[in-house]
């Protein structure tokens, strides 16, 4: 007997039943010519319930997210090279049996991305990616690889195609292009933003 895979299935209970015959020739359970049975039908019965695992687990001290260039800021400060992107990574382990949707909660938001914002209220679009080997988006079937992740629409589901017990992952958080400049324009200043990330396992 072949169970389906629980990974495809939602969390719940699950109740199944089989019959079969019992008898002489030509019946599921064959005991040869000339059988009598009183019962001639076998009735199994299945239960079973699927609960997955379901976990996210982020190193302490990790609340705040500091960007900067992969370089530091020597090359604009030495050399007066202005960075192209600042960015910071957040290492995490994830955990999980089924299939999930991950979208953000924004406390400043431009469009559908979020947001930081300076002491004069001035704001920078903040991007943020996902990347978690193993997980699959469900829109494409592509890897998710610094896949975006937005705080508008309908939030994007992710397929599990193996089990994944405490795989390595990141979220990266960037500012590039125009709203990089806004900020290098304003040097001296200080930009903050809050930003939930919302693992959500009700796929």
């Amino acid at each position: 007997m072949t169970a389906p895979s629980p990974l495809g299935m939602e969390n719940g209970l699950y109740r199944g039943q089989l019959l079969y015959t019992v008898g002489g020739l030509g019946s599921d359970i064959d005991f040869g010519d000339d059988v009598e049975m009183s019962d001639n039908v076998l009735t199994m019965h299945f239960e079973f319930r699927v609960e997955h695992d379901f976990k996210v687990d982020r190193p302490p001290g990790t609340d705040t997210i500091v960007l900067q260039p992969e370089n530091s800021w020597r090359d604009w400060v030495d050399r007066g090279r202005p960075p192209r992107t600042i960015r910071q990574e957040l290492p995490f382990l994830m955990t999980s049996s089924g299939d999930f949707n991950v979208h953000l909660a924004c406390e400043l938001q431009v469009g559908e991305r979020c947001a930081i914002r300076s002491e004069n209220g001035e704001q920078a679009a903040l991007d943020v990616s996902l990347t978690i080997p193993g997980l699959y988006a469900e829109a494409t079937g592509a890897p998710v690889d610094r896949y975006p992740l937005t705080a508008g629409g309908a939030p994007p589901g992710f397929r599990v195609r193996e089990y994944m017990q405490k795989r390595p992952s990141r979220l990266g958080f960037s500012v590039s292009g125009e709203p990089l400049q806004r900020m290098l324009d304003a040097p001296g200043s200080t930009w903050r933003g809050e930003v939930t990330v919302v693992f959500d396992a009700a796929l």
